[in-house]
């Protein structure tokens, strides 16, 4: 029931609370815990729990926006670097959720840089591309790593490319990728 889940959270929230205004604490405790690639930066997974937590109460969609926007100020704060793959993965991921599109943008720049091979990487920065409306940078690495993709990441990638061709009123080009999916047997 509804009072339940509220109880639940409040006592959620107040205990992560709690290790994100006490590091001696937060650090003490989760010491014994394997939290790999996260050592130094406990805080953000405390506060990447937090956000969980309130969106899986069913909290209000305000509530939840401004659960994940102070876990990006989490990660803000300490300074992940975009070489840290894991870790700045899951800073994007807060960064969407959060609707920060433009840090988005500047974390993926940078992680792509770090990484220019990576076309998981290219495939996330798509994503923030299109989001920001940067249709024609999006179209450039759309078209750069669908032959590399394979799979469901290929469709993803042509879907999106195609959102973007026709974001950028080239109705031609994305018709002819839109039939060239449809027109295979897989």
């Amino acid at each position: 029931d509804r009072e339940e889940i509220e109880d639940l959270k409040k006592d959620g929230l107040g205990i992560a609370d709690d290790f994100l205004k006490d590091t001696e604490s937060l650090l003490a405790d989760s010491k014994p815990e394997e939290i790999g690639e996260f050592s130094g930066y406990e805080k953000f997974l405390v506060a990447m729990m937090r956000a969980e937590l309130v969106e899986a109460s069913k909290a209000k969609p305000a509530e939840v926006a401004s659960a994940w926007k102070k876990t990006a100020q989490v990660a803000r704060e300490l300074k992940i670097p975009p070489s840290q793959a894991g870790p700045s993965m899951r800073r994007l991921a807060v960064l969407l959720k959060a609707k920060l599109f433009a840090e988005a943008d500047k974390l993926t720049e940078a992680m792509v840089k770090a990484d220019p091979e990576n076309p998981e990487l290219k495939r996330r920065r798509l994503r923030v591309l299109i989001e920001r409306k940067s249709y024609n940078k999006a179209i450039a690495i759309g078209q750069e790593i669908l032959p590399l993709s394979y799979g469901r990441n290929e469709f993803f990638v042509a879907e999106s490319l195609a959102q973007a061709l026709v974001e950028a009123k080239k109705f031609a080009e994305a018709g002819a990728l839109v039939d060239r999916y449809l027109s295979r047997e897989e």
